[in-house]
């Protein structure tokens, strides 16, 4: 039988004070013959972040703290942290995120399979602990053939991080995962999907700040259409946009008393806005 591969997590972290003891402890909780290394990459955080991390790496050595001061965004805080890592695999994690039970071991047995990218299942979950989703299955909805995969849902070899040049750094805002899994399969690596591998994705606490967040992710899914629209992703539809923002617009009038549909409205107006405000900075029309 072989040897367990040898896992690194890293943990990109603006201001988590919070949510990151949550996620270390159930990263501590894995096979630690299996994930060997936990690296928190600090992207200049305001809170007690540093202490957090201090604290555990005091308790645990698999906890490693790194500065991540280079520019300000998620993107810089991934490349600086992987680079910092030993691991022959590389899973990047949220710092507002929960693993679940069994996470690293499922994908352990991936690798040890052959794979170099691996997915897993998404619990998109409230902070009261509500499940509201499980999307447990790849999609290329965006682009047909492409398999959309972030960053807290995957792992991957260091080989492939390493002949991509890591995460692309344009992307300072959000999807700088999305490009860079996008790019992998342009190079020819396949993703592998492990259903077993489960992690909690938290929402945002408050409608505004789904909004926020998901006028980030409509701006930079622009960004990825502006970068590869010439190796085939396809437009979507220009009447789109203003339909789904309209709609939304009434679901959030309609829903004033139901906190999950009228935060359903707002994270479809916030994607809305991003893609048009997108299309003007990018200068391509993709509603």
């Amino acid at each position: 039988m072989s040897a367990a591969p040898r896992l690194s997590a890293v943990i990109p972290c603006f201001n988590g004070e919070r949510t990151l003891p949550r996620q270390l402890d159930a990263l501590l909780a894995q096979d630690s013959d299996v994930l060997r290394e936990i690296v928190v990459a600090d992207n200049m955080s305001t809170d007690g972040t540093k202490a957090v991390i201090e604290a555990y790496a005091d308790r645990d050595e698999r906890v490693r703290y790194i500065f991540a001061g280079r520019g300000q965004g998620p993107v810089f805080a991934q490349n600086d942290g992987v680079r910092a890592s030993t691991g022959d695999y590389v899973m990047l994690c949220g710092a507002d995120d929960e693993v679940q039970p069994g996470w690293a071991a499922a994908f352990a047995a991936k690798f040890r399979e052959g794979a170099d990218i691996v997915a897993c299942t998404i619990v998109r979950t409230a902070e009261s602990g509500e499940v509201l989703e499980e999307i447990s299955a790849l999609s290329d909805a965006a682009w047909p053939g492409r398999f959309t995969v972030g960053g807290g849902q995957a792992g991957f070899a260091r080989s492939v991080f390493d002949s991509l040049g890591g995460l692309d750094e344009t992307f300072a805002g959000a999807a700088e995962d999305v490009d860079f899994f996008y790019r992998a399969q342009l190079a020819g690596h396949r993703v592998v999907f492990a259903p077993e591998a489960r992690f909690s994705y938290y929402s945002r606490p408050t409608g505004r700040e789904i909004m926020h967040q998901r006028m980030g992710w409509g701006l930079s899914r622009t960004q990825l259409y502006a970068k590869f629209r010439s190796q085939g992703m396809p437009r979507r539809s220009r009447f789109l946009a203003p339909i789904v923002l309209a709609t939304n617009t009434v679901k959030l009038i309609l829903a004033a008393r139901d906190e999950s549909r009228r935060n359903a409205a707002y994270a479809g107006i916030g994607t809305n806005l991003g893609l048009i405000r997108g299309s003007v900075r990018y200068r391509c029309w993709y509603l």
